[in-house]
C-alpha cells in the first residue's frame, strides 16, 4: 500500500506541475540549473546531453529535477515563500488519501545527502550511514535499488521516514569514492557558510537550530549532486568515437558484387594488374587495396575524437584501405568507412565493367559491431568444464587468505610505503587503512555480484588490524 500511495502522490504532483504553468516554468528553470555545468564542460546542447543519457539516464535526470522542485521554496511572488507541494495540498489535497498527502510532505521536507552502504539484503533492504550528518547506520526498506548496491557503495539520495519505516524517496545517484570525497568537501563548506550566517559556528550539531541550518545548506545543493552523477554517467556511457586513417568515423562496410558467369578468370586477371591492388592470397584469391602516396597523412576529420585505427601492409609500409575476396562467384569488398567504400566501388566498377553486377552494401557502425561481438562471447561459466561451486569458493578463499596475509605486512604506495599493520599505529593511518579496506571490499563485492560467486569475507582482516568496530 505504501508504494502505491507514494506513486499516486508523485503522479498527482507531476500532473499539477504540467497543469499549472508557473510550476512547469520553474521545473524547466531548475532543469537548466542542474545541467548547466555539465553542458558547459562537455560542450553538449541539452538535446545532445539527453541523447547521451538515453531513456534511462534522462529518466534519472528528470527525477533529480522533480524532487528538487518538490522541496524548493520560491520567493518570486509577494507573500511568504511558496512551494509546489503546499500549493497542491491547499488547492487539490482534499482529493488525496492521508498517506498520499503525507508522502508529498515527505518530498517537501527531506534533504539530499551522501550515504555509504554498510550492509545489503538484495531485494529487501539496505543499511546506510549519512556521511554529512553522521550517526549510526539506518535500515532502509528498498526492493529494486538494493539489488544493484554492494557494501561500501556511496550514493546521493534522500532518506525519509514514511509509514513507520525508512525509505529512499526515489532518486539514488551512484557516486565514486573520489566524487563523494569532493562533494563532501563542497557540502562542508556550504554548511560552514550557513552556520556562520546564522551565528552558529561551533554549535552542537544536535541542536534544532543547527540542524535547521544544515538542512538549509543541503536544500541548495541538489544541482551539485546531479552534476557529480552526470559526469560519472557520461564517462561510463559515452564511448569514444573510433576513426580510420583519414579521420572518417569507423563503419564496417561490406559490398558484394555478383561475377558474371564464366568471367571469374577475366576478373582475376584485371584485378592482378589494377594499380594499388595487391594479391595477398590465392585460394581463394584475395587482394588488398593499398594507399597511394597522395593520401593525407593526418586525419581529415579533425572534429572526430577517440581512437584512430589503421592497418599497414608489412611488405610495402602502405596503408591497407580495403580487402577484396573472390569466392563462389561473388566479389566481397570490405573496408572501414563509407567514404572508402564509395571510392573502392567506383574503382572496381570502372575496372571490371560488365563483368560484375551492381554492388549490395551493408554498413555496421563500430560500436554496434563491438556490442554484437560481446553478445556472442561464450559464457565461461557454461562453456568450461563445470566445477562444483563449493570447490571454486574454497579454492578462491584459500588464495585470498594467502594474498591478504601477505598484504598485511606489505609496503603499499597507497599508505606512503607503510604496511597496513604499520599504518594503523596512528589515528590518521587508521583512517587511511579503513578507506583502503572499504575500496578493496567494495571492488570484490562488485565483482562477486557480476560473477554470482559468494563474496570473500574480509571480516577477519578488519579484526586483525583492530578495526572491526569501524566496519559498520
Amino acid at each position: 500500500m505504501a508504494k502505491s500511495e507514494s506513486n499516486k502522490a508523485v503522479a498527482n504532483l507531476m500532473e499539477w506541475m504540467r497543469r499549472e504553468q508557473k510550476w512547469g516554468t520553474r521545473f524547466e528553470a531548475i532543469h537548466e540549473v542542474h545541467t548547466a555545468s555539465t553542458r558547459a564542460v562537455s560542450g553538449l546542447p541539452i538535446e545532445g546531453l539527453l541523447n547521451v543519457l538515453g531513456d534511462e539516464g534522462a529518466g534519472v535526470l528528470f527525477g533529480c529535477v522533480f524532487e528538487d522542485l518538490a522541496a524548493r521554496r520560491f520567493n518570486d511572488f509577494e507573500g511568504p515563500p511558496h512551494n509546489i507541494v503546499d500549493d497542491y495540498l491547499k488547492r487539490r489535497g482534499w482529493r488525496d488519501s492521508v498517506p498520499s498527502r503525507r508522502y508529498m510532505a515527505v518530498l517537501r521536507d527531506v534533504r539530499m545527502s551522501v550515504f555509504e552502504v554498510s550492509a545489503v539484503m538484495p531485494g529487501k533492504w539496505v543499511e546506510v550511514r549519512d556521511l554529512v550528518r553522521g550517526g549510526e547506520p539506518v535500515h532502509v526498506s528498498e526492493h529494486l535499488g538494493s539489488k544493484s548496491l554492494v557494501r561500501w557503495d556511496r550514493l546521493g539520495a534522500r532518506v525519509a521516514e514514511y509509514q513507520s519505516q525508512k525509505i529512499f524517496t526515489g532518486v539514488m545517484l551512484p557516486l565514486s569514492n573520489e566524487q563523494s570525497g569532493t562533494l563532501l568537501q563542497q557540502i562542508e563548506a556550504k554548511i560552514s557558510e550557513s552556520l556562520a550566517d546564522k551565528g552558529l559556528q561551533g554549535a552542537n550539531v544536535n541542536e534544532p537550530e543547527t540542524r535547521a541550518a544544515i538542512d538549509d545548506a543541503l536544500a541548495t545543493l541538489p544541482p551539485t549532486f546531479t552534476a557529480c552523477w552526470l559526469s560519472r554517467y557520461i564517462a561510463v556511457h559515452e564511448a569514444p568515437e573510433m576513426v580510420n586513417f583519414e579521420g572518417d568515423l569507423l563503419v564496417f562496410a561490406e559490398t558484394r558484387f555478383a561475377v558474371r558467369k564464366g568471367s571469374a578468370a577475366q576478373v582475376v586477371a584485371r584485378l592482378d594488374v589494377l594499380p594499388d591492388w595487391r594479391r595477398v592470397d590465392d585460394a581463394p584469391p584475395v587482394w588488398d587495396w593499398l594507399g597511394t602516396p597522395d593520401l593525407p597523412r593526418e586525419p581529415q576529420n579533425s572534429a572526430a575524437k577517440g581512437f584512430s585505427l589503421q592497418t599497414v601492409d608489412p611488405d610495402t609500409g602502405q596503408q591497407v584501405l580495403a580487402m577484396l575476396r573472390l569466392e563462389k562467384g561473388t566479389l566481397q569488398l570490405s573496408t572501414n568507412s563509407t567514404a572508402r567504400m564509395k571510392r573502392a566501388t567506383e574503382l572496381l566498377e570502372g575496372a571490371l565493367g560488365e563483368e560484375i553486377s551492381a554492388g549490395l552494401t551493408s554498413l555496421t557502425p563500430a560500436r554496434g559491431a563491438l556490442r554484437q561481438a560481446s553478445e556472442r562471447q561464450p559464457n565461461n561459466a557454461t562453456d568450461t568444464a563445470k566445477i562444483p561451486l563449493e570447490v571454486v569458493t574454497d579454492t578462491m578463499r584459500q588464495f585470498f587468505d594467502r594474498h591478504y596475509r601477505d598484504w598485511l605486512d606489505s609496503a603499499l604506495p597507497a599508505l606512503d610505503g607503510r604496511s597496513p599493520r604499520q599504518a594503523v599505529a596512528t589515528e590518521s593511518g587508521q583512517d587511511e587503512v579503513v578507506a583502503l579496506l572499504k575500496t578493496v571490499e567494495n571492488m570484490e563485492a562488485r565483482q562477486s555480484q557480476k560473477t554470482g560467486q559468494p563474496p570473500y569475507n574480509f571480516g577477519w582482516l578488519w579484526q586483525e588490524l583492530g578495526l572491526a568496530a569501524r566496519r559498520r
